[in-house]
Order: C-alpha cells, then structure tokens, then sequence
C-alpha cells in the first residue's frame, strides 16, 4: 500500500508543479477612449495652421500612427503637420486643404465632441464649413499678437460706402503685425515690399479656378515670397499693417475676393464661416 502511496504521489507530481509555475492567463488591459477625445473650439468645427492645444498634440500623434513620422506632437499646428494632413486628405480621396475637419479627424481615430456653447447647433454629421472659396481664415494669432474675433471683430462692410467708392471687400482690424495666411492653396501672381499707390504693402494671390485674392493695407510681406511662389492654404504671407491710405488709422487687413478674376464679391459668408464675428452690420 505504501508503495501504491508514492508511486500516486508521484503520478500527481507533474500536475502540481504545473499547476504552481504556470502564470496567470494575461487579461487585455482596459482601453479608454477618453484619452483620444477631442473638444473642438466654439469659433470653428476643425482644426488648421494656427491652432494649439491638447487637441492639435492628439491629432498630432495620431498623424505619427499614421506614418507622417515627421510631424512633432508639440500641440502647435504649424507647416508640417498641415503638410500631414494634406497627405493623408489625399489618401483617403478627401480635398487637400491641409484643414481637419470632423470627416477627417475621425478618420484618423479621434473621437470628436464640442463644447457646451456650441452643441445646440453642432451634430455628429458637421464637417469642414461649406465655405465657397476661403479655405482657412486670413489672420492667425501669434503669442506675440493674439487674435480672435472677440477682440477684433469685423463686419459685413461690402457695397458700404468708403473713401474711394463702395467697398469691395472686407475691413479686418487687427494689431499691428499679426500673421496673414493664405486663405487656400494659391500662386503669387503681383505684389510690392513698398508701399505704393492706396493699397500700401500690397499681394495678389491666384488659385487654379482662377479666383483672385487681393491683400492690402500690410505692414510687411513674408520673406521667400515672390511672383511665382506657391502658397498652401493657411501659408504666411505677410503681416497686417496700416499701409497706404490707411496710415493715419488703426490696422486691418484688407481683403477682396474676384471668382475667375471678374468683379469682387462679398467675402463676408465664408469669412464668418470659418471665424464667426459678434458683429454682423
């Protein structure tokens, strides 16, 4: 009996030393989605050059995730990261705006929800604001210069009268030196370092529909900016000055809009699209 003892303690042996050396089966650790939520701003359902926060560094590491290693998840939308979504807007046979909007950063895996100010008009179907031909808004803040259309904003002043006749374009008040970008994908076709005639420091940006975008009133142009150059949708033209006719005053930029080069039209709707202003007269 004895020997029937060991020798089934022995058959058991295996069994309870597997049983006391096996590590526990791994479990899947909890994924959350909150840590690739994003809030958008009040002011526009979408993120572009310019912007920064937690919700640029997101999109920033999830462009990284999609290959665009050469972005830098520093929360500061810039060049690069515009260049990254104007890749990937290809890729997935979107318009290249270099803007990510809702389609797209859903795309990419975020989760997008909207402030409380802005959901009783914002719906899980929003995208990129259906502006006709201004891709991003011209003037962008800087640490230096803040802006926002809180501060400066603007109305809808075409066909007022002006000094020279009715005005046709728009009055964008701004400090002295803030950053004007290109407001879409466009080729310098005319402009001036020095201040000439009653538009001061002036460019005439062109994109392939023939639309004409003329910029006035500017304290400076960009350097590396020439006839010719090619600018990107929210690229840096210059900065906004008090040129011209308007020295005597206080800085805006001035904008007009000519589809297919003909007679200016209101940029006003798609300004207030892409940057809602408190004032409307």
């Amino acid at each position: 009996m004895a020997a029937l003892a060991v020798t089934g303690l022995i058959g058991l042996a295996p069994a309870v030393a597997l049983a006391s050396t096996s590590a526990p089966a791994p479990t899947k650790p909890a994924t959350s989605t909150a840590s690739w939520t994003i809030v958008l701003p009040t002011s526009h359902e979408f993120l572009r050059r310019g912007d920064v926060g937690t919700a640029v560094r997101k999109l920033q590491l999830k462009l990284r995730a999609h290959h665009q290693t050469a972005v830098v998840a520093d929360g500061a939308f810039g060049a690069i990261t515009q260049r990254a979504v104007t890749v990937l807007e290809r890729t997935y046979h979107e318009a290249a705006t270099g803007v990510a909007g809702v389609t797209f950063l859903r795309k990419v895996g975020l989760t997008v929800k909207f402030s409380a100010a802005n959901a009783a008009t914002t719906t899980a179907s929003v995208s990129v604001p259906r502006t006709k031909y201004l891709r991003a808004f011209p003037i962008v803040g800087s640490k230096a210069n803040p802006y926002s259309t809180g501060l400066y904003p603007y109305a809808d002043v075409f066909g007022k009268a002006g000094p020279e006749g009715p005005i046709q374009g728009a009055d964008l008040p701004a400090a002295l030196g803030t950053p004007v970008v290109a407001v879409c994908n466009a080729e310098v076709i005319s402009m001036t370092r020095t201040a000439t005639g009653l538009g001061g420091i002036w460019i005439w940006l062109q994109d392939v529909t023939g639309t004409q975008y003329y910029y006035a009133h500017l304290n400076s142009i960009a350097a590396g900016v020439a006839p010719g150059t090619q600018l990107s949708t929210g690229q840096l033209v210059g900065t906004v000055g008090n040129s011209g006719d308007a020295a005597s005053g206080a800085p805006f930029l001035y904008l007009e809009v000519h589809p297919g080069g003909g007679a200016a039209i209101d940029p006003f709707p798609d300004l207030n699209l892409l940057e809602r202003t408190p004032t409307k007269a």
